[in-house]
């Protein structure tokens, strides 16, 4: 069991984070909007790491579909899938345009299958303390599937990303490698993400998300994470007839 004392993500309080606006009950003041910061990104940024965290009785659809849909498709498909996100959350996020920094509308983030650019992400704090409305999983059945940058540039896969949690107005989304120095990655190495008195914006940027549009290919994944040993063991009998096997590994330190 892991230290309660661990920050997890709270619920995300979307009247307080419009853009360049400050929420006064349900009036909203336009205050100036200051530059974001930029970071120095790791490098290659081929071999920038990609987490996606999902339920491993998901994984026998991943398979039979030869990869993972978006949101919108998984509906539209009627495919069986075990949801462990933040309802409210979810019904925000099908709101959500995904507007670059040119306007250009790339459609909205139920058409893209999230990743997140760290480990150990604080929807698994979520789920640890129980934290989900109507919450039906466990943190151990949750599984880390691994990609890189790299994978899925050689596949030609159509990308965005956000520099926070795209549900909250605050965020920003943009869509070109330039822009990878918007991502806080010294936070994103951090195992304490919650906001302090000093920077209120820790927990939204933690969660910044890389975007891939409509569909990600089982052969992009090059690596499987679990809580324990025994789900490993179920990942790996799920993968042994197929031709593209990534590595499973226990990775208890990933979790809560």
């Amino acid at each position: 069991m892991r230290s309660s004392t661990l920050p997890c993500s709270e619920k995300v309080d979307l009247a307080k984070h419009y853009e360049g606006e400050e929420a006064i009950g349900k009036i909203y003041i336009q205050m100036p909007i200051i530059g974001p910061p930029r970071y120095t990104p790791p490098e290659p940024l081929s071999k920038m790491r990609l987490y996606h965290i999902t339920h491993w009785h998901n994984l026998r659809g991943i398979i039979e579909q030869q990869g993972m849909w978006c949101g919108r498709e998984i509906k539209a498909r009627k495919l069986n899938f075990i949801s462990a996100a933040h309802p409210h959350i979810q019904q925000r996020r099908a709101e959500i345009e995904v507007k670059v920094e040119n306007n250009e509308t790339l459609g909205t983030l139920p058409d893209y299958v999230p990743w997140s650019f760290a480990r150990r992400q604080p929807m698994l704090c979520a789920i640890h303390y129980e934290q989900i409305e109507n919450q039906q999983v466990k943190q151990r059945d949750m599984i880390h599937l691994i990609t890189s940058f790299g994978k899925v540039k050689s596949a030609n896969l159509a990308w965005a990303i956000a520099d926070g949690h795209p549900a909250v107005f605050k965020s920003k989304f943009f869509n070109s490698e330039s822009d990878f120095n918007r991502i806080d990655w010294p936070l994103m190495k951090e195992d304490f993400w919650n906001n302090t008195e000093e920077d209120g914006d820790r927990t939204r940027r933690r969660q910044a998300e890389f975007l891939i549009h409509s569909f990600s290919p089982w052969i992009l994944i090059d690596g499987i994470a679990t809580m324990n040993e025994e789900i490993a063991n179920h990942v790996r009998e799920l993968i042994i007839p197929l031709e593209h096997q990534p590595p499973v590994q226990d990775v208890s330190d990933w979790y809560y």
